[in-house]
């Protein structure tokens, strides 16, 4: 009997007659100047002018960065955008950088200061998104679903407002980056929460890689309503380095950086497996980020699987939402929306996300979980089972399935997702 031996998830061993592969995002072989790479986007900027030029004549300018639970290298491309700010006549006292939290917990202030660069950290006006305050917001409008599209006020107050991010998959909109960093990135509660229970009605083979589809286009029209300019995307491989940077229009921008992304993420196996092995790095922080690929791993599984999850999540399931994860426990759709007529839940971000793990862990497959993070009662809450290692996890799933069960494993799916081959 012949076996593979996977080193990234301690040396499991798996009988390769039951290995259908193992796959990871694409590792792009050839270095990238990244400098060079983000000089020349922002010259040849898709669908607009090149940055310095776009703000000529302008007062006033509005930096929407993503946070911590993104990888984007905020400290590499600032300077970049800054220098162009400069040279297009924008006053440095006239930038002001926001950190598009959506509802995500606040960055420390030498979380912030890693991100940004101490140098501007200092010199540059650098606030926080306040999505609680109701005071700091602003409606202008409602998206076709009827979901109001209330924004940070100072979207409106300046005269130019650039996104920084990255482009993965993405569960809830097919896709990250483009106009995803200010609806909802810098959006109120209500609207962050109405938009993800939009996406809840939806399964992940609707949305995952999908693009465009019905959320994207809700979120390219609020974010053109409430006046997103111009973005800066970057596309990572695996090994998180830079494999292309698109500059420009919100959508047009953003639709040639998918083009790049779905090369290097798009991942092809033979068939959908009895069991499914995968970690969730980078994005795993909290359960909240790492279940990112239990959403793709969903798309390998057999109905009545096992899904096997190695992440750390060492802030536990979420900074900002695991006490109603607790309290409730994740809930199938009917359920979780009698939660919320009684009153019992009024985040509605929470109640998709408590639906979306619902939908692999409760109905479609069981899934096993090795973390150093989350304890067993955590575990429960989110309709999985802790397990020791890994080892005891395939052992338990074998006999399950049985001798000639077909296995798939990923690493970095959070970065990936994969299709079947036809």
């Amino acid at each position: 009997m012949k076996y593979s031996t996977l080193k990234n998830f301690g040396n499991l061993k798996i009988n390769k007659d039951n290995l259908l592969g193992v796959y990871s995002p694409k590792f792009i072989s050839k270095k990238i100047d990244f400098d060079k790479l983000l000089k020349n986007s922002l010259k040849k900027s898709i669908g607009k002018p090149p940055l310095k030029d776009y703000v000529k004549g302008k007062n006033s300018v509005l930096i929407l960065i993503d946070d911590i639970t993104r990888t984007t290298p905020i400290k590499k491309i600032l300077p970049y955008v800054l220098e162009n700010l400069r040279k297009g006549g924008i006053k440095k006292n006239n930038i002001t950088i926001i950190i598009a939290y959506g509802t995500h917990r606040k960055m420390t202030d030498k979380e912030k200061k890693d991100r940004i660069g101490e140098e501007i950290y200092k010199e540059y006006i650098v606030t926080d998104h306040e999505w609680k305050d109701k005071n700091s917001l602003i409606k202008v409008g409602e998206t076709i679903s009827k979901i109001p599209i209330v924004v940070n006020k100072k979207v409106l107050d300046t005269d130019v407002v650039i996104g920084i991010g990255q482009i993965n998959p993405h569960r809830g909109v097919g896709y990250s980056g483009g106009a995803k960093i200010l609806f909802p990135g810098v959006c109120g509660s209500d609207t962050v929460g109405k938009l993800h229970w939009e996406a809840a009605k939806l399964r992940s083979e609707d949305l995952l890689g999908v693009y465009p589809n019905s959320i994207s286009k809700q979120i390219n029209y609020a974010a053109g309503l409430a006046g997103l300019d111009y973005i800066v995307n970057v596309i990572e491989d695996s090994s998180g380095e830079c494999v292309d940077i698109v500059c420009g229009d919100f959508e047009k921008a953003h639709q040639k950086g998918i083009e790049v992304a779905k090369k290097i993420f798009e991942v092809f196996i033979p068939q959908k497996a009895d069991i499914v092995i995968f970690d969730s790095y980078p994005a795993d922080i909290d359960f909240w980020q790492a279940a990112k690929a239990l959403y793709a791993a969903s798309l390998a599984v057999k109905d009545g699987g096992t899904l096997i999850m190695k992440t750390l999540c060492y802030e536990g399931i979420s900074g900002t939402h695991a006490n109603i994860i607790m309290k409730h426990g994740c809930q199938t759709i009917d359920k979780v929306q009698k939660l919320i007529n009684n009153n019992s839940i009024n985040d509605l971000v929470v109640a998709a996300v408590m639906i979306w793990i619902s939908q692999i862990t409760m109905q479609k497959a069981q899934c096993l979980i090795i973390s150093e993070g989350l304890n067993e009662a955590q575990c429960i809450a989110l309709g999985c089972k802790k397990i020791s290692d890994l080892d005891n996890a395939l052992n338990i799933s074998l006999k399950k399935h049985g001798d000639s069960s077909k296995i798939v494993v990923f690493s970095k799916l959070t970065k990936s997702y994969p299709k079947i081959a036809n």
